[in-house]
């Protein structure tokens, strides 16, 4: 019996959902490293018409107060909103005609 391989690959361009998802990813993950090169971040962006949902689990160790234990929330350190609409503003999402845009998505 001969050995078969089948290869196969997709690619999608910038601008795909998935590409724009990504993006935002990485953009949050930098911005935590930015603060603590010991953050964990296992974040998931979903990206659908105008809409956002960024979830997950983010840990930055800098932000907990070793004396009290307590942890400053991640709004507090970081500003998702404006990570989010900077990412898409730099795929180019900024034509008003655009369904999805940098300056109008929640």
């Amino acid at each position: 019996m001969a050995n078969t391989f089948v290869f196969s690959s997709e690619s999608v361009g910038e601008g795909h959902p998935d590409k724009v998802a990504d993006l935002i990813s990485d953009s949050v993950l930098d911005a935590c490293l930015a603060i603590d090169k010991t953050s964990r971040v296992a974040c998931e962006t979903f990206v659908k018409s105008n809409i956002v949902v960024v979830g997950g689990e983010i840990t930055i160790p800098k932000l907990q107060d070793k004396k009290t234990g307590k942890t400053k929330a991640l709004e507090e350190a970081i500003n998702l909103g404006k990570i989010i609409r900077d990412a898409i503003r730099h795929i180019g999402y900024t034509n008003d005609d655009d369904v999805f845009h940098a300056d109008t998505v929640f």
